[in-house]
């Protein structure tokens, strides 16, 4: 019975992340004194994928994927273009490829990953 708990809580990473990076940025900017306001965007996701784990949404995980999924990739070639305006062999430019690219090229499989437990 655990063992079953466990793997149906592995499923959930990529949620579970998504929330993670969205609420320690919500308590970065609010909190740390870059801003006072509050990020609406980023409380607007944290509802958005507490909605889509409670009542298991289709709808939601599919539209979620979809533009987790066009995002990654826009930003991917964003890395891609910056890394193109560096001189050949600068560090800093490997340094920025290498990060940005592992980011976005994760969050691409999140977003690949996570709407599959939905249809199940």
């Amino acid at each position: 019975m655990q063992i079953s708990n466990f793997k149906e809580g592995l499923s959930y990473v990529p949620e579970i992340s998504i929330l993670a990076i969205a609420i320690s940025w919500i308590v970065a900017d609010f909190f740390m004194g870059t801003t006072s306001a509050l990020n609406y965007v980023l409380l607007g996701v944290i509802v958005f994928i507490t909605v889509m784990i409670k009542w298991k949404i289709k709808a939601l995980a599919i539209s979620f994927a979809v533009i987790l999924g066009i995002g990654s990739l826009f930003m991917l070639l964003a890395v891609l273009s910056e890394f193109r305006e560096f001189p050949q062999g600068d560090p800093e430019g490997l340094k920025l490829l290498l990060i940005g690219s592992s980011i976005f090229i994760g969050t691409l499989v999140i977003s690949v990953w996570m709407p599959q437990k939905y249809f199940a």
